[in-house]
Parts: C-alpha cells; sequence; structure tokens
C-alpha cells in the first residue's frame, strides 16, 4: 500500500436524492483506531457540523457487548482480539468518536438495529476469528492502513475473500443482513421530514460489495458521492 494522507481520507459519502440535491452523508467508521485515525479531517467535521442527526448501529460499540453475548465459547476469540488490538497500539472506539461530538452538539443519536442483532453479527464474527496472532496483526494493521488511505480496493478485496471463506450464515449475519436492514432504516430516515440531514456511521466494510450500503441504496434512487 501506498503511505497514508494526512490528514487521514476515510470513507465519506454525500447521499444525493434524484434531484441531486444533498440528502445526507455516509461514512464508513472503523471498531478501532490509533491517534492519527481519530483525527478527523476537516471534511468529515464539516459535514457532521451540517447533520440534524448521527445515526449509528447502536448507542454501545459492538466491542462493548462482548461480556451479554449468549455463548460464552465464543468470549476467549473476542477477548484474544481485544488484546492483540490494544497491545498494536490502537483503541477501540465506539464509531469514531462521532457520539461524543453529537452529544456536545446537542443532536440525537440515533440506532440502526437491536442489542439482539448486534450479538449475532458478534458472535459470527467470533466464529471466524484467525487463530494466529500473526493474522489478527497485520489484518489489523492493513485495515488502519486502508482507512487512512480511503482504500476502498482493499475493503472489497477482504469482503470477498470474507464471502469465500465464512459459512454462509456467519457472512449473512455479519454483513448481509445487516446491511439490508441498515439500508432499509437508512432510506427510511432520508425520506422523513424529522431527519432532514442525517450523518450516518457505520462500519466501512459494510459499505461496499454487491449487498453493500452503498449498492442498495443505490437501488433505491439515492446517490452516493465519494468526498
Amino acid at each position: 500500500m501506498s503511505a497514508p494522507v494526512n490528514p487521514p481520507r476515510g470513507f465519506l459519502y454525500e447521499i444525493r436524492c434524484p434531484d441531486d440535491q444533498v440528502r445526507g452523508h455516509l461514512l464508513g467508521t472503523a471498531s478501532f483506531a490509533d491517534a492519527e485515525m481519530l483525527r478527523l479531517n476537516e471534511e468529515i467535521l464539516r459535514c457532521f457540523e451540517e447533520a440534524s442527526h448521527l445515526v449509528i448501529p447502536m448507542k454501545s460499540s459492538l466491542m462493548k457487548n462482548v461480556k451479554k453475548i449468549a455463548r460464552p465459547s465464543v468470549l476467549p476469540l473476542t477477548t484474544r482480539m481485544t488484546r492483540i488490538v490494544l497491545a498494536l497500539g490502537f483503541n477501540l472506539v465506539t464509531d469514531m468518536g462521532l457520539p461524543d461530538l453529537a452529544k456536545k452538539r446537542k443532536i440525537k443519536v440515533l440506532d440502526l438495529e437491536s442489542q439482539k442483532q448486534q450479538n449475532g453479527a458478534l458472535e459470527a464474527l467470533a466464529r471466524n476469528l484467525p487463530e494466529s496472532f500473526e493474522e489478527h496483526r497485520d489484518g489489523v494493521r492493513e485495515m488502519s492502513a486502508a482507512w487512512k488511505e480511503g482504500n476502498h480496493q482493499h475493503l472489497e478485496s477482504t469482503l470477498a475473500e470474507m464471502r469465500k471463506v465464512y459459512p454462509k450464515e456467519d457472512f449473512a449475519a455479519i454483513m448481509t443482513l445487516r446491511n439490508a436492514l441498515f439500508a432499509e432504516k437508512i432510506h427510511g430516515l432520508l425520506e422523513g421530514k424529522k431527519t432532514a440531514q442525517p450523518f450516518v456511521a457505520i462500519d466501512a466494510m459494510q459499505l461496499y460489495g454487491e449487498t453493500g450500503v452503498i449498492e442498495l441504496l443505490g437501488q433505491r434512487s439515492w446517490t452516493l458521492v465519494r468526498l
């Protein structure tokens, strides 16, 4: 990969309606970040300042829900992943710190999914985490570099590999079903009068691919323009 831009680019999109008016924004986030990733660029902050609402999967992050999972067998795997992320100098983050910014701006934070739905995704993810430290380490570093560069090709290749090796039902729980749910709810918010300019922040991996949120919103006549 090429050297990351400064500041990090990330994955930010305008959401435009059929008459080409900007109706909201969509940001692909990460569940872990170092100090550089948390230094959101001016374009992201400018778009966030225009938002009427912040829209995220849940007000409590995926990783913070580990102890609420019904199946104890997934805990050693998710605990190991957490320790490796921290050992590599990253912090687990909740939607890139945007809920804290929303609190400062005094705008509402809306959820896209339930606790049960998010826990199901975490269970499926934990069942498929790599066993070796090296695989964890390389995956975290590569994803961090991709976020800083705004390298969506890396995300698409990672998704293709996941689809190939994950059991179909696990890939559906992590990606396909959640993406469909998110796209439907985002569509409703974009059409609603009370959510005039939503700023949607979901995991960057959910944006891409043939069942990704960008494609699904496009099928509903929304145009997404990369910033």
